[in-house]
């Protein structure tokens, strides 16, 4: 009876919430979840604030302050960490059409731990359940992601900005364009140029509503006029943004990220592209797996169930 009370708990782990790990529970699910990881992959590496040897990770399981529900399914939010508001393109990639073969935005990673050597945070190796899919960001971080021109010049319009700037996907988070409008003081914008620097240092400061979820953006769209050559904000505009035009304009051929299937990114080592970092240009060599100074590497996230081992306890692990 005990064996069969625990062999249900097993058989119902993945509805459970995520939870720390025994070596022998992580041991068990390595082997019967994770038949496609093996030790010798191009890793995978995540930072979290738990001082846990082992941890399983349901990547659908979020707190309501870091999720919203759509269609019964619930989506994790993107949060910014000093203004509080949410980033536009997590829900874009989740719903948009264009993005519907890759993976939600659910456990944000990357090809290297040099990512993580600034936060205080421990570093764990990501072991994803069998099947996972992969989005590969082309850069150090999808905020470094630049939009096409003709979508940098659209928004640029919204914001009354007459000096053309292109616009990448940190620009599209912490400007105040891509938001709700509140009332009809606020669809209007000045005729003088506004300071591409000075809007972004204020914009967190300024009045508005972020996206929260797709029913956010499905309002920010009713309040954008495509009418004309450039977008503006309208109470009543007479041609409304569609999602079959933000298909267009935001998707992942038009910003170079690609999908992978874990088996597919195992064998992807110098393969990706190169990428920047403060200032710096980085190919996917071997020296992103320097221990003692590794070079930065890519974003990489997934909406697969994973598996989490400290990075100070592989040896270990290995030596049971």
């Amino acid at each position: 009876m005990r064996y069969l009370k625990y062999l249900k708990l097993y058989e119902n782990f993945n509805l459970n919430e995520n939870k720390s790990l025994t070596k022998e529970e992580f041991e068990r699910i390595l082997k019967e979840k994770c038949s496609d990881f093996k030790w010798e992959d191009r890793p995978i590496y995540r930072s979290i604030s738990s001082n846990d040897s082992y941890l399983y990770v349901n990547s659908s399981y979020w707190s309501p302050r870091n999720s919203y529900k759509h269609d019964g399914v619930t989506y994790r939010k993107s949060m910014q960490g000093v203004s509080g508001k949410n980033y536009l393109h997590t829900p874009l990639i989740n719903h948009l059409n264009s993005w519907s073969s890759y993976p939600k935005r659910q456990l944000i990673c990357s090809t290297s731990m040099r990512t993580f050597m600034e936060y205080r945070n421990n570093l764990y190796r990501v072991i994803p359940f069998n099947g996972s899919n992969w989005g590969i960001v082309p850069n150090f971080d999808m905020h470094n992601v630049e939009l096409t021109h003709e979508f940098s010049k659209l928004l640029n319009v919204l914001i009354g900005n007459k000096i053309n700037q292109n616009i990448d996907i940190n620009n599209i988070s912490k400007l105040n364009i891509i938001r709700i409008p509140k009332s009809k003081d606020e669809l209007m914008y000045p005729d003088d140029p506004i300071d591409f620097e000075s809007w972004m240092r204020s914009s967190t400061n300024r009045a508005a509503d972020s996206i929260e979820d797709w029913e956010d953006v499905l309002e920010f769209c009713s309040k954008v006029d495509t009418s004309g050559d450039s977008w503006v904000f309208s109470e009543n505009p007479k041609k409304p943004l569609t999602i079959d035009v933000l298909n267009t304009l935001f998707s992942p051929e038009s910003m170079g990220i690609k999908k992978m299937s874990y088996l597919e990114y195992k064998k992807s080592f110098g393969n990706l592209p190169s990428y920047e970092y403060r200032g710096n240009t980085y190919n996917d060599d071997e020296k992103i797996y320097d221990l003692k100074e590794p070079t930065p590497g890519h974003e990489i996230w997934t909406d697969s169930n994973v598996l989490l081992i400290r990075v100070d306890k592989i040896e270990e692990f290995y030596k049971k």
